[in-house]
């Protein structure tokens, strides 16, 4: 997923979404903000790498008594969220089931 923010200011009173968060986050934390006001007009490029398989791998590699817990606590389905782009994730009880049961 790759989402450009092009020629984009942010007003401080600007209600703005998680990508665009993140965005001007990486624009504060870099050394571009020393430049002056009328040179910052660049664009801003954003990308996850975040993908379903890279949170089973995380899953399956959770300790036995953490899978246990999640098999016998829940919830059903279970929902994960990458917390760099927000895309959620869900895992009905079967598939983790399977998925866990692979990781022993």
């Amino acid at each position: 997923m790759l989402l450009w923010l092009s020629q984009k200011t942010f007003p401080p009173s600007e209600l703005i979404s998680q990508k665009e968060r993140a965005a001007r986050h990486m624009w504060r934390s870099s050394s571009l903000t020393s430049l002056p006001v009328s040179s910052r007009k660049l664009p801003v490029g954003f990308s996850c790498p975040c993908d379903r398989n890279a949170f089973s791998q995380y899953l399956t590699s959770l300790p036995d008594k953490e899978k246990d817990s999640i098999m016998k606590e829940g919830p059903f389905p279970l929902h994960l969220h990458c917390f760099n782009c927000g895309t959620q994730y869900q895992f009905e009880y079967d598939e983790l089931d399977d998925l866990l049961r692979q990781g022993n």
